[in-house]
């Protein structure tokens, strides 16, 4: 295959050119370009940088963007320009103190080429990378994303640098400075992938528990949708999984960190989300991930306004469930003394289950408890011997615990057992 062009294509082009003379071989070449463009343009990786001779050739022949399929937009360095501006701060005795910081603004390079990639009117997958200084938004909006008719796949990307937000006295904190999204600002596809953005409305008042997520009427097509390390509280969550109804896989991590998110996560709030995909949902993903001072429901007699309640409660209605990565705190809830058996909440042809420690650097995370107190085996094996589609599990255990093992006994040879260490 020449220049993405397949070799049976080539054969035909080049068959009895007539190439006697320079005009001949002049028109041929047009020709073959306005054959190998298409092909040269249909899978395009585009990095933003003044000094790449891609993205200025796109912007100097614009007609090429009806020609591209798939697009991926790369974000680095160069595609911001870095300012400094003064701003007045009060120090920790309340005096004002002039300040000195960064200031990142777009190149001329972004501008150029927003138009270009909204004549990209063909494409089935658009994915954004590398947009933690770029107003990303706005940049969305300019270029029309939820404009994409026949887009398959959409994704995300929107890490957040540690120098950056190290610059405004907030080191490592994911929550500040990113944009806040609405179910409209997303196009329409069949998979979806989001990382570290934040849903909902900055302004909510602390302690409200009303979703800040606007419902849409639309009914959407995504089929495969994971949100990956992103902000939103439990009532948004429950609004954004009622949206996307009919969902096949779901994937969904989340960071409470305490000191940036002083509420509480009540899993049964997105129980009614959930249930929209009972029928269809084939792979489910959800962790949560708490810092070292978040603490269950169970302990919300120290009188903090923040942690998780509840739990998923029963998945034993979705049928089509064949694998299933969860918290046992998670699915079980946080009193472990008192919760239903795993054969009571789990569905019935489970496939795979791999339960994590996501949460286990939760000073009062009770699985770890459960695990080192040698309860696991007796506990395990009730559901083993009900589960009769259950061929593989995927124990996650504290680094305390590197020799641990299940006993064979309590295992059916059909199923396999993997015990996995973690670095926590």
């Amino acid at each position: 295959m020449a220049a993405g062009i397949p070799d049976e294509l080539w054969d035909k082009i080049l068959k009895d050119l007539p190439l006697t003379d320079v005009n001949s071989m002049t028109r041929v070449s047009k020709a073959i370009n306005r054959v190998a463009y298409p092909f040269l343009y249909r899978d395009l990786k585009l990095l933003v940088d003044p000094k790449s001779p891609l993205l200025h050739t796109l912007i100097q022949n614009p007609e090429h963007a009806e020609s591209v399929r798939h697009l991926v937009v790369n974000f680095c360095d160069n595609s911001f320009i870095c300012s400094t501006e003064n701003e007045l701060k009060q120090n920790i005795f309340g005096q004002d103190k002039l300040v000195e910081k960064k200031v990142y603004s777009p190149c001329d390079e972004i501008y150029k080429i927003t138009p270009v990639i909204r004549r990209m009117q063909s494409l089935h997958s658009l994915g954004l990378c590398q947009t933690a200084k770029l107003p990303v938004l706005d940049f969305m909006r300019g270029i029309g994303a939820t404009e994409f008719s026949g887009l398959k796949h959409f994704s995300l990307d929107h890490l957040w640098d540690g120098d950056y937000y190290a610059e405004k006295d907030l080191p490592g904190c994911p929550f500040t400075d990113r944009p806040w999204f609405q179910l409209s600002d997303l196009p329409q596809a069949e998979e979806i992938e989001l990382e570290g953005i934040q849903f909902g409305n900055p302004f909510k008042k602390e302690g409200d528990d009303e979703p800040t997520l606007i419902a849409l009427s639309k009914p959407s097509i995504t089929k495969k949708l994971k949100i990956d390390t992103c902000d939103i509280s439990s009532s948004d969550l429950n609004v954004l999984l009622s949206h996307y109804t009919n969902l096949t896989s779901l994937e969904c991590s989340i960071p409470l960190e305490v000191e940036y998110v002083q509420k509480w996560f009540d899993l049964s709030q997105i129980t009614e989300g959930l249930l929209m995909s009972q029928k269809t949902l084939q792979y489910l993903s959800f962790q949560l991930y708490l810092s070292s001072y978040d603490y269950p429901d169970v302990y919300n007699h120290y009188r903090v306004n923040h942690g998780i309640r509840s739990s998923l409660t029963s998945l034993k209605g979705f049928t089509q469930l064949r694998t299933l990565e969860v918290e046992y705190a998670t699915i079980m809830g946080w009193n472990i003394e008192g919760c239903p058996t795993l054969s009571h909440v789990l569905p019935p042809n489970l496939e795979k289950l791999t339960l994590t420690r996501s949460m286990g650097e939760s000073r009062y995370y009770q699985w770890d408890n459960f695990i080192e107190e040698d309860r696991v085996g007796p506990w395990l094996q009730e559901y083993l011997k009900s589960a009769q589609c259950l061929k593989e599990v995927i124990l996650h255990v504290p680094e305390t615990l590197p020799d641990f093992r299940l006993h064979e006994r309590f295992i059916p040879k059909v199923i396999k057992v993997t015990i996995e260490v973690d670095d926590n």
